[in-house]
């Protein structure tokens, strides 16, 4: 199993470039959402089972199955995550793309998703969600934690964000590089875009929803 302190830097410039462009692609990222284990029926490493099984089995299967009579259409499974443990505390924060007119369906849905995923009822502070403005502004926020010569390059605050256990972070694969190549994506000029955010960031603080 991998055990590691920050988020490399190949994984951190590919989130970068694939949360910018997500839309381009036509998968915007639409929602925020936030998972606090400390405040569930589960371990850290429990945790880290649960939104796999929650990321994957529960939303991947809605999102690509619309019921027949949905008011939205199904879509590919889009998203990007990052774990982050400071202090033991091991989080989620998941960026993903939600139909039009599938957004109360998806809000409804979350947290009997938890509830099963983590074995049993949980605190309020377990779960938040909150709509995207800025998918690049938020990639400052969710990257805090990368390796450090990453977030010098990119000129984001550094905050550790402790050791964890198994993969960090992760791309869809409807956002990777290889979907990004087959949409005619040019990465390197992805990760110039909005050049004003390095100068104005707001990495560190809440994203600004």
């Amino acid at each position: 199993m991998t055990h590691s302190e920050c988020i490399k830097i190949a994984m951190a410039s590919n989130i970068r470039v694939a949360m910018n462009a997500a839309e381009a692609m036509g998968l915007a990222l639409t929602h925020f959402v936030t998972i606090n284990f400390a405040h569930t029926c589960c371990t850290s490493n429990d945790g880290l089972r649960a939104f796999r099984e929650l990321r994957n089995n529960r939303f991947g299967k809605w999102v690509t199955r619309a019921r027949k009579r949905a008011a939205w259409k199904p879509t590919q499974a889009a998203y990007v995550w990052v774990i982050e443990n400071p202090d033991d505390l091991t989080h989620v924060h998941w960026a993903v793309h939600i139909p039009a007119g599938a957004e109360e369906e998806f809000e409804r849905l979350m947290p009997k998703w938890l509830k099963a995923v983590t074995g049993g009822p949980y605190e309020e502070e377990a779960l938040k969600i909150r709509t995207i403005h800025n998918a690049s502004c938020l990639a400052l926020y969710m990257l805090k934690g990368a390796d450090k010569g990453y977030t010098t390059y990119a000129n984001i605050r550094h905050e550790p964000q402790g050791w964890v256990d198994g993969r960090r972070s992760g791309v869809a694969h409807a956002l990777n590089r290889t979907a990004r190549k087959a949409a005619g994506i040019n990465g390197q000029r992805m990760r110039g875009r909005n050049r004003a955010f390095y100068q104005h960031r707001t990495a560190g603080q809440p994203p600004s929803m």
